[in-house]
């Protein structure tokens, strides 16, 4: 089953329809297969995270005390913790291959999740986001995987309201997406500070927790909350905003930085009016060449190369908020319970809601 493709003009459908084989193509290709963690509501109410393979079938599912949010996944390809949807008290970590043995973690006092987290390049250490609430201070939690995420510490995120976090190449800094927005658990999802935000995009020594780099957004953009993350293969970090501002504004929502330099908005209103105003999840294709920008609010999922920050594909589809880019291409999630690959149905949950974000891991032993 197809999706239909977004009317652009010529020179940008023709770039589009290339890139369809080359993606698909390196998925006939390659023989490595994915599995993906994603949490759902499903049709009787129910919370829960589900492991899935690359052909997108669930292979076990884990009941969770709330709603779900983002998942870390281990090197190893088998250890997972899986955050709650801000703001949240819990994080489930669990293996792929004994779901039934999780454990499930409470945030210290004074302290909550904010639905991110990585893992360090060797696996030992989880970082997780964290606010601290009664300061109104981002915080990274730090937590011994070897032992039962044990709690160690926390640094300062370098803002207010870290959401995504990832390891960048080299495995030595930590790339964070401070939103610039405050929160309190008195407050469920109320934001308490949209007049003076301050997003910014922040570089963190994995070891130490220093504040190595911070690339905030203009002015201009200071409601524009900075939010989720992913590495291209130029080494440059792409980073996906959600605007805070007048709803009629359409805001530019997409930031590329390379350290060093200032942060680079995509100001080119065709294919960024599309996301209205709203990034749900940004993720990089396997070999770091191409980057997937989903909006549930625009009902689009855009393609991007990362050698000229070009949109090579755009396909209309309600309500699509996870991606992750695996061996087999990209795969996306929605709200109705579906999944597609590129640009294909590729499998479908009857009565769930697939949430906001889908994590590939590489099969263990490949």
């Amino acid at each position: 089953m197809g999706i239909d493709l977004i009317r652009y003009p010529r020179r940008d459908l023709l770039a589009a329809l290339a890139f369809l084989p080359f993606v698909q193509g390196r998925a006939r290709a390659s023989s490595r297969q994915d599995r993906f963690v994603a949490c759902a509501r499903k049709a009787d109410g129910a919370v829960a995270a589900a492991v899935l393979d690359d052909a997108g079938a669930v292979s076990s599912v884990l009941p969770l005390p709330g709603r779900g949010h983002g998942a870390a996944i281990a090197p190893d390809g088998k250890r997972v913790v899986v955050f709650g949807r801000r703001p949240a008290d819990f994080m489930i970590a669990f293996s792929m291959d004994a779901p039934e043995d999780a454990v499930q973690l409470t945030a210290r006092a004074g302290r909550h999740y904010y639905g991110h987290g990585c893992f360090s390049s060797d696996g030992e250490y989880l970082f997780a986001a964290e606010n601290a609430y009664d300061d109104a201070r981002g915080v990274i939690g730090v937590y011994d995987a070897a032992d039962n995420y044990k709690r160690l510490g926390e640094f300062s995120s370098g803002g207010v309201g870290p959401h995504e976090m990832i390891l960048l190449r080299g495995g030595r800094t930590l790339a964070v997406a401070n939103g610039g927005i405050e929160t309190h658990p008195d407050f469920p999802r109320r934001k308490l500070n949209i007049a003076d935000m301050a997003p910014n995009l922040s570089y963190l020594d994995a070891e130490t927790g220093a504040l190595l780099e911070r690339a905030a957004a203009p002015a201009a953009l200071h409601k524009l909350s900075l939010r989720h993350l992913t590495q291209t293969n130029d080494g440059a970090v792409w980073v996906g905003g959600q605007y805070e501002g007048p709803p009629e504004r359409r805001a530019p929502l997409i930031g590329v930085h390379k350290r060093g330099d200032a942060m680079a908005f995509i100001t080119e209103p065709s294919p960024t009016a599309a996301l209205r105003n709203y990034v749900g999840s940004i993720a990089s294709s396997a070999d770091g060449a191409f980057a997937a920008v989903a909006s549930p609010r625009g009902g689009v999922l855009q393609i991007w190369r990362a050698a000229d920050r070009r949109v090579v594909a755009q396909y209309a589809l309600a309500d699509v908020c996870g991606v992750s880019g695996g061996q087999s291409g990209f795969t996306a999630s929605d709200g109705a319970g579906r999944l597609w690959r590129n640009n294909d149905l590729l499998a479908e949950e009857t009565g769930w809601s697939w949430d906001n974000h889908i994590v590939a891991a590489r099969s263990p032993g490949i």
